[in-house]
């Protein structure tokens, strides 16, 4: 058994406090403390292996058994919260989206799912995912299917090949993490975050009695410290590769520093360091949930108080749950293995049945959903498809022809134009911009109005000195098209969540439809932009419903959702629109 260090829980204390305060929205680098964890697990994983192959006592059984004990009983008992939180307090599409997260995390692949999903981590969404944080875990566990195979083969004389073929698979994911140029599949995925883990483990190998200065850690940590708050002073490759060579250097021993003491190995950072995973697994639930139903806006005030509810949960589950199931004096292997695969299967099992339904637990009139209904696929397939039918060439020569030209917004226009009143008076054809059609050229020139339409993330990634008017330069580039008949349907927000506003019903039900939210300043900032740039010829979404306090509605005149997901419309709210833009249409399709 390894001797217990001190500073190592003073890292951890440092890792999971940082990334707490990220989530919190307090700290510009804090998500890096993930890498301070990896780095110190691969150290002090690979200094227990490795010990044990040179005595020739490593077995993968007991391997996995360590694993079992240290990490799947919390991350049971956290999922289960969260799922009877989410049946409780979400809205349907959002407790489908967090089942399938209970079942990813449940089986270590939750890295996976958000790649598939939401793929950027800092997408606002994911500040609504309860278990948004427990894709390192998926990367955590997947190097560990991996890693222990490497001392199980190369045991006995083929020991001295441990050290190089690490170097080499180290070597090997260094160099894909450079060249990789996507930065949702490096942030993700294991063999892009291989060598962090690996590096702590070559540290443990290549470890020796004092091996590095006491006078250089304290620069070490300071480094780390300057990295976490200083913005994007460095390219993100390098603020996870000296966050990794910084801890790594932490890590190695030395004599003992009066200063390293000091910062690292006083009790409270002891203690939190202690009770790391503990903080790691419930910090975000509270801040999901937090937003989800109490907080539309965290300020200090309220990250005081959701920092107090996590320590104490984490103090509770720390002695509760992760000290009993680790010793093996107070619970044997049969024990921690049968509560293990009874909460994996009503986790699994629960999570499945909530995904299958579609998460309507529940009636829910806002969004015209009924417990007592079958839905199958996505909630909003079904409305949504209609649309998608509608890519095919105009043939009528009767009717005005219409045709749209965007991604989800350009669909949400087009539903605004068929639920008009007067929809029956054109044909209309819609072309998402990302598949190519053969007859485009033939349906611009038969169009009698181009409607062009940009989500917010599309309109940012526009330069407006180039590009000013969007993506209708890009037609003009590859096609022919009178630009006299093209519009811009322009973009839209309603907040940044609306389980805040479902939830608030409970105890404000005289207000509960008269809700308002103001739309994201990025949003407000381009809306302006767009409606200089394309002037008349816009058809501005926002200035039509907002009122003076610079907030728009959340629910039509008849209670019901205008989005389910802050961006996009519903039913309800195409024809709400329909509605409120129905002069407007008459005259430009006239």
């Amino acid at each position: 058994m390894h001797q217990y260090r001190s500073d190592i829980d003073g890292m951890r204390a440092i890792a999971v406090v940082s990334v707490i305060l990220f989530h919190l929205g307090f700290l510009p680098n804090g998500y890096l403390g993930v890498d301070i964890f990896f780095v110190i697990s691969g150290f002090l994983i690979t200094q227990i292996i490795y010990k044990e192959t040179l005595k020739g006592q490593f077995t993968i059984a007991n391997f996995y058994m360590r694993r079992i004990r240290r990490i799947l009983p919390l991350v049971m008992v956290v999922c289960a919260v969260a799922l009877v939180a989410g049946y409780i307090f979400m809205l349907p599409d959002d407790l489908e989206n967090m089942a399938q997260s209970v079942i990813a995390t449940n089986f270590f692949a939750n890295n996976i799912l958000l790649l598939m999903t939401s793929k950027n981590y800092w997408n606002v969404v994911n500040e609504y995912k309860p278990l948004m944080h427990t894709w390192s875990l998926g990367v955590e566990e997947q190097f560990y299917v991996v890693f222990p195979l490497i001392f199980l083969f190369l045991k006995g004389k083929r020991t001295r090949y441990i050290l190089p073929v690490i170097i080499a698979m180290t070597l090997a994911s260094l160099a894909m993490f450079f060249l990789q140029p996507r930065i949702e599949p490096k942030f993700y995925l294991i063999q892009y975050r291989f060598f962090e883990l690996a590096i702590g483990g070559i540290g443990a190998i290549l470890i020796r009695q004092n091996t590095i200065s006491a006078s250089i850690k304290p620069f070490l940590l300071f480094l780390i410290l300057f990295i976490l708050i200083s913005g994007q002073i460095f390219s993100l490759q390098l603020r996870i590769l000296l966050v990794t060579v910084a801890t790594l250097g932490l890590l190695l021993p030395s004599v003992e520093s009066p200063f390293i003491k000091l910062a690292l190995s006083n009790p409270v950072s002891v203690y939190l360091g202690k009770i790391s995973f503990s903080l790691y697994m419930w910090h975000q639930l509270y801040l999901a949930f937090g937003r989800y139903f109490v907080f539309e806006h965290i300020n200090y005030q309220h990250a005081l108080i959701l920092g107090v509810l996590i320590l104490a949960t984490s103090a509770l589950s720390y002695q509760l749950v992760e000290q009993p199931f680790r010793d093996k004096k107070r619970t044997t292997p049969k024990m921690v293995l049968a509560f293990t695969a009874l909460m994996f299967l009503l986790n699994v099992g629960f999570a499945f049945y909530l995904y299958k339904i579609n998460g309507v637990v529940r009636d829910v009139p806002e969004l015209g959903l009924s417990k007592s209904k079958t839905y199958t696929g996505n909630l909003n397939f079904v409305y949504n498809d209609r649309v998608y039918q509608l890519n095919k060439p105009f043939d009528s020569i009767q009717k005005k022809n219409i045709l749209v030209v965007g991604d989800s917004y350009g669909r949400d226009w087009a539903n605004v134009l068929l639920e008009s009143a007067n929809s029956n008076d054109y044909e209309l054809s819609y072309v998402d911009w990302a598949h190519k059609v053969p007859d485009m050229q033939n349906r611009l020139d038969k169009a009698d109005v181009v409607f062009v339409c940009n989500s917010v993330r599309a309109v940012d990634s526009i330069n407006f000195q180039k590009d000013p008017k969007g993506n209708i330069n890009g037609l003009v580039s590859r096609f022919r098209i009178d630009t006299a008949k093209v519009y811009c349907a322009g973009i839209k927000n309603f907040g940044s969540n609306m389980g805040i506003y479902y939830n608030r019903g409970r105890w404000d039900t005289a207000a509960y439809c008269r809700q308002c939210t103001r739309p994201d300043d990025f949003v407000l900032r381009m809306n302006y932009v767009l409606s200089d740039l394309w002037g008349d010829r816009y058809i501005d979404l926002i200035t039509p419903v907002i009122n003076r306090q610079m907030k728009v509605p959340v629910y039509t005149d008849d209670c019901k959702f205008i989005s389910q997901d802050t961006d996009h419309l519903t039913e309800a709210g195409a024809k709400y629109y329909a509605r409120i833009l129905q002069q407007r249409i008459t005259e430009i399709v006239k």
